[in-house]
């Protein structure tokens, strides 16, 4: 699934075969109580069975939708054939589309009229099969390559997780490693901030700056137990992240939660705004999950403008559950259908959509 503004983009119908795979792709109009159709396309893919999930499944250009070799008009579901071949989209910015082989190989691709040119392939470490997956620190929007802008646009490669994160310039296809002083690639995460990239190395609690041509710039030491910030889908600048890792307040996002104490869970809301905090207490089905140092560790995470409401997936790593916290009076509701449902996605601050058993689900508060 993919949500541009008002619009769902979708795969669905799939038929996967050892080298090749078949899709409707469709777009929803969600704008009104129920969402309309705007058109569905058959679309067949030289994607093999192996790579079906490779991420991103969509990217979103200024008129179109790259669905692996398949360029989709927005308005109205006209296909053509993508002239990559069996790359995966991955980025477009600055009107260039970044594609990657899932081995070894990036290429960059404009358009003018109907004929594309490939500006240039150039050769990076071994790229993850998968391509890009959330080994980062959970601060930007799922799925984030691209930083910079203009001429110092660059995207993060999906490298392999024994390989040291490397960033490709748009618009040269000159390929920069962000590596630290020791060169290490083991148990890094990497940030993608809206001005640069974070190396995070979680066995330290170290952090390496670099501006979004891949220039190092600083270091840091990050603080124990911080909290988690409103996962709000704004980006963050490197010196937000930095001083977000050293003193806890998150500029960037509505607010931040965490629990406190030991056994005994609290989860206390902190509002950016104010800097005023409220606290609730854990509902009853979280606390069989919840360890012993009162650990956070959410899926997804959303502070409500006022404070007055938390929603979480997840409280804890063996709990799946999603919960909806009232920091007001502490109560708390979970719901079934949304626990189960997979690939959750906000459409708009109160909708919240998903896969289910039946199809595409969305949730809503009971006052919309």
């Amino acid at each position: 699934m993919h949500v541009e503004g008002s619009t769902l983009y979708v795969a669905y119908g799939v038929a996967m075969h050892a080298n090749s795979s078949t899709y409707t792709v469709g777009a929803y109009d969600l704008t009104g109580r129920m969402p309309q159709p705007l058109w569905a396309t058959p679309v067949r893919t030289d994607t093999p069975a192996a790579q079906s999930d490779y991420a991103p499944a969509f990217v979103s250009g200024d008129d179109q939708i790259f669905f692996r070799g398949t360029i989709l008009d927005k308005a109205t579901g006209n296909e053509a054939s993508a002239p990559w071949g069996k790359d995966f989209p991955l980025a477009f910015a600055e009107n260039i589309v970044v594609t990657c082989s899932a081995t070894t190989t990036c290429s960059g691709w404009t358009q003018e009229g109907d004929e594309w040119t490939n500006l240039w392939t150039t050769t990076t470490a071994t790229q993850a099969s998968d391509g890009v997956r959330e080994n980062n620190l959970g601060f930007a929007p799922a799925g984030t390559v691209v930083s910079g802008s203009g001429e110092r646009t660059s995207v993060l490669v999906p490298t392999a997780s024994n390989e040291l994160p490397q960033i490709i310039d748009v618009h040269s296809g000159a390929v920069t490693s962000l590596s630290s002083h020791d060169g290490d690639a083991t148990d890094r995460l990497v940030e993608v901030a809206s001005d640069g990239f974070i190396v995070f190395e979680k066995s330290t609690s170290r952090g390496w700056v670099f501006d979004s041509e891949g220039n190092f710039q600083s270091t840091f030491t990050a603080e124990h137990n911080l909290p988690v910030p409103s996962m709000d889908g704004t980006r963050a600048t490197t010196s937000q992240i930095e001083a977000f890792m050293a003193q806890g307040k998150a500029e960037w996002a509505t607010g931040t939660a965490r629990m406190t104490g030991t056994g005994e869970c609290t989860l206390e809301v902190a509002l950016t705004s104010d800097d005023s905090t409220r606290e609730a207490p854990v509902p009853n089905a979280a606390r069989l999950y919840t360890r012993d140092d009162c650990a956070l560790t959410p899926e997804d995470l959303r502070v409500s403008a006022d404070g007055s409401a938390l929603y979480v997936r997840s409280l804890a790593p063996r709990d799946r559950t999603s919960y909806v916290i009232d920091t007001a009076d502490g109560s708390s509701d979970s719901s079934r259908s949304l626990t189960q449902a997979t690939q959750l996605t906000w459409v708009f601050d109160d909708m919240l959509i998903g896969m289910s058993t039946t199809g595409i689900t969305a949730f809503v508060p009971a006052s919309s």
